[in-house]
């Protein structure tokens, strides 16, 4: 690289090119400022890349469906940068949201409307999962009557008052009874990952579920799978800008301005020094401290570096499997109990991503954070989880072309806790650096999982609005 490149003072330089730092970097890059966006790998995407595999087209990232379909955060930053170039992205819907409960629990209920048009699944243990009121007054299992003390006590309760208190704590603390305790979970398990009613936080699962049963869909998939949103955000950057890939970032280099206060005035990586007038990190949290060691002094604000060091992360098992037929045609999520696992025919939902009459279904599991270095309980839970699967549908045996199970010490870097939920949770802007951000699924903004860090693009985009006031 050439000494004038490097020397170039760019408005902003962003590190890290995972789908959060690219959707900053794009937005940025969009409304004219030159952005240098500096990733470590040689590929950009982060745990958003996909790869092939006999015509199939896997996600890295375990179970990636984007929250709310159309709704999400990261479909608003890509609205926000219409231009001649601007295509709407078709946001395949997931409507529907199946618990397993088994044959002898169906054989005792009522089906519902929707669930009479899908009897056959009915009767196969198969039970469709009320999101708001309406669905409830037809629900037989998660009646409106059954769930009554979540809305005569839990949504009375303010998110200030339950967010460091565990989904136990607040099932104790409110009586709730045997279907409302269930239901909870189950809520904290598919939104948040985090079915353990001892560590998640209460004000969260509430709040996840207030949410929830306003939006249109539970769950959507983007046409094309994430490729296509990668490549848009590259197209944009390089409009007014450069990404830099195989490119470590080792040092921060900071100067007093006139106020007496710190700025970031350079960045050193193994390609040389690069200037800017603003530096946003959108790192792993965990490679975030090391950046700011001057002279054997870290400055980097203590209360964030002690969050991070103590920062535990939502941690599963992911399953794929490739048939060479589609014997099932279900678009729902499906979610079902001993072991909690979450899965969908996902190529049923986006039928490109599989060769045509082929199919793939993706499962994952979430796994208890002590339990993750546990090998024996990963290989129990892995035979256990296929038993339990291929129990359910057996024709998944025939004709598999392949199976891919990954282990995940990190799905998302943030685990919604009793500690480690919003407003505990760093802040885009560190105190006593003036030019110098965080983006990423660990700071205060609002969602669950990688939700955070796309909602953060937004966060650090008003306090940049601000700041040039």
């Amino acid at each position: 690289m050439g000494d004038s490149e490097s020397e170039e003072i760019w408005d902003y330089i962003v590190v890290g090119g995972g789908l959060t730092g690219l959707g900053m970097a794009a937005l940025l890059s969009f409304e004219g400022s030159r952005v240098l966006l500096i990733e470590k790998d040689k590929v950009i995407g982060g745990r958003s890349r996909t790869t092939k595999k006999n015509g199939f087209i896997l996600d890295e990232k375990p179970f990636h469906l984007m929250k709310f379909g159309w709704k999400n955060p990261l479909n608003d930053v890509l609205r926000a940068m219409k231009d001649e170039n601007y295509q709407r992205l078709l946001i395949h819907p997931v409507r529907h949201y199946h618990l397993y409960v088994g044959t002898e629990e169906t054989k005792k209920l009522k089906p519902n409307t929707y669930e009479q048009s899908k009897l056959k699944y009915f009767k196969q243990g198969w039970i469709s999962i009320p999101r708001n009121i309406n669905q409830m007054r037809k629900s037989d299992y998660f009646g409106v009557w059954k769930l009554i003390r979540i809305f005569t006590s839990g949504f009375k309760c303010t998110y200030e008052d339950m967010r460091d208190k565990s989904l136990q704590e607040f099932n104790e603390s409110k009586k709730m009874n045997e279907a409302s305790a269930h239901y909870l979970k189950l809520a904290a398990g598919v939104l948040m990952h985090s079915p353990y009613a001892d560590l998640v936080s209460a004000g969260e699962v509430l709040r996840s579920i207030k949410w929830s049963s306003k939006q249109p869909v539970l769950f959507g998939y983007p046409d094309g799978g994430w490729q296509p949103i990668i490549d848009r955000f590259v197209e944009i950057i390089k409009r007014n800008g450069k990404i830099l890939t195989n490119c470590e970032t080792n040092q921060l280099f900071f100067e007093e301005n006139k106020e007496k206060r710190l700025e970031t005035k350079k960045i050193n990586t193994s390609k040389g020094d690069f200037s800017a007038h603003n530096f946003i990190l959108s790192l792993p949290p965990k490679r975030v401290p090391r950046l700011f060691q001057v002279d054997g002094e870290n400055i980097l604000d203590p209360e964030i570096r002690a969050f991070i060091e103590k920062l535990i992360p939502t941690s599963g098992i992911s399953m794929d499997i490739a048939l060479s037929h589609r014997p099932y045609k279900g678009r729902s999520l499906l979610h079902f109990e001993n072991p909690d696992a979450f899965g969908i025919f996902i190529s049923n939902v986006e039928s490109s991503i599989a060769p045509r009459g082929k199919l793939l279904m993706t499962v994952f599991a979430p796994i208890h954070p002590e339990k993750i270095k546990d090998k024996t309980f990963i290989q129990n839970l892995i035979s256990d989880l296929r038993e339990k699967i291929f129990k359910m549908y057996p024709k998944l045996k025939e004709d598999v072309e392949f199976e891919r199970i990954r282990v995940h010490e990190i799905v998302d870097n943030t685990f919604v806790n009793t500690y480690q939920y919003k407003d505990i949770r760093p802040k885009t802007r560190i105190p006593g650096i003036d030019n110098c951000f965080l983006i990423g699924d660990y700071v205060a903004a609002y969602g669950w999982g990688e939700d955070i860090g796309y909602s953060s693009i937004w966060e650090l985009y008003r306090v940049l609005k601000e700041r040039k006031k």
